[in-house]
């Protein structure tokens, strides 16, 4: 009888630390990504600022922010408390439709091409660098801009910079 007691309490222990609000928590949940229809309907409820995060799927640095910073749980909390988070494959050929606007996939030759959305929040010069990470206001004005790899540290002192900042 004394084992079943232990692990009855053992189970109790594991789902207190792992319940909302804990690290294991936010690491097992991950962020909260959403599609630009799910963030256009959030937005009409709850508004808040948005990060996109503007990736290729062949990128390599894409991949390590994702797997690196993306799944880190002090970032995944930071995150999905103070953010919309939506994901950009720069390469994907979806119409999107954003801020009242259609946005699609531009080709540039044989097999490639640039979506318009990609090129409109992350574009400097007709260029886009990947990973590319924009934060957008309740009013879906670009505030800040990040290009390249950044680690959980790097990116948490850069939300926190820019969650605060005043678009004007």
């Amino acid at each position: 009888m004394a084992t079943i007691g232990k692990i009855i309490v053992g189970i109790a222990v594991w789902v207190n630390l792992s319940g909302p609000g804990s690290n294991l928590y936010a690491q097992q949940v991950g962020v909260n990504w959403l599609s630009f229809a799910q963030l256009e309907e959030t937005m009409r409820v709850k508004p808040k600022k948005i990060l996109v995060q503007v990736y290729t799927d062949w990128c390599s640095y894409c991949k390590l922010v994702e797997r690196k910073t993306f799944n880190n749980p002090e970032v995944v909390q930071y995150l999905n408390e103070h953010f919309y988070v939506v994901g950009l494959n720069a390469e994907g050929e979806q119409t999107i439709r954003f801020a009242g606007q259609l946005f699609g996939f531009n080709a540039t030759g044989n097999g490639t091409g640039i979506h318009s959305l990609a090129l409109a929040l992350a574009g400097q010069k007709g260029q886009v660098a990947y990973p590319s990470m924009v934060v957008l206001d309740e009013h879906y004005t670009i505030v800040n801009q990040q290009t390249g790899f950044v680690s959980p540290k790097q990116l948490l002192g850069w939300l926190r910079q820019v969650q605060f900042s005043k678009n004007e």
